[in-house]
């Protein structure tokens, strides 16, 4: 059932809510403080370790012609100083309605951001328009977790864009 590139006990984590759960308690716990990283959201079952590494300013869509392009930012910074953090590994992967999968779950984008001397984080953002926020099969929506896509006007090939700042925090900070 599971092979390199599909994870069906990690799949079968999410149907019976397992993965959300413990996310959920490691969440709350985090949130009780007053200052805690970007928050967390399920893996999910098509994450990859040898996924191809892409450089800055690439694409993961190929072959879509009617689709529209979103342009992704933001800055990944630490959590106790603010500052941008250099070197931050960031892998991004699923769109769920190119892939045309799930239906009962809302557009996603899932994150992971890795740097040696910080505490990893894995993410999902949420589209705001998404009919299915309230209703998402796996439970992994927060709040804080749903943006908005703003209108691009500078750019004809690129409708709308995202600004996404991630914070992350050191191993040695006690609030995650």
């Amino acid at each position: 059932m599971s092979d390199e590139k599909r994870n069906e006990g990690q799949l079968m984590y999410d149907v019976i809510r397992l993965e959300s759960l413990v996310d959920e308690i490691t969440f709350k716990l985090a949130a009780e403080t007053n200052d805690h990283p970007t928050a967390s959201a399920i893996l999910g079952p098509f994450w990859r370790y040898d996924a191809p590494v892409l450089e800055n300013e690439s694409t993961i869509v190929h072959g879509v012609d009617d689709g529209e392009i979103t342009y992704i930012h933001g800055t990944v910074r630490d959590l106790k100083t603010r500052e941008p953090v250099a070197g931050a590994w960031v892998d991004v992967w699923k769109l769920l309605k190119l892939l045309d999968k799930y239906p009962y779950r809302p557009a996603h984008i899932h994150i992971i951001v890795t740097r040696e001397g910080y505490k990893p984080v894995t993410t999902q953002i949420f589209d705001s328009e998404d009919k299915y926020l309230d209703n998402d099969s796996v439970f992994a929506v927060k709040d804080s977790l749903v943006v908005e896509f703003k209108p691009l006007k500078d750019n004809p090939k690129v409708t709308r864009e995202l600004d996404y700042p991630i914070l992350i925090a050191p191993f040695d900070d006690k609030t995650t």
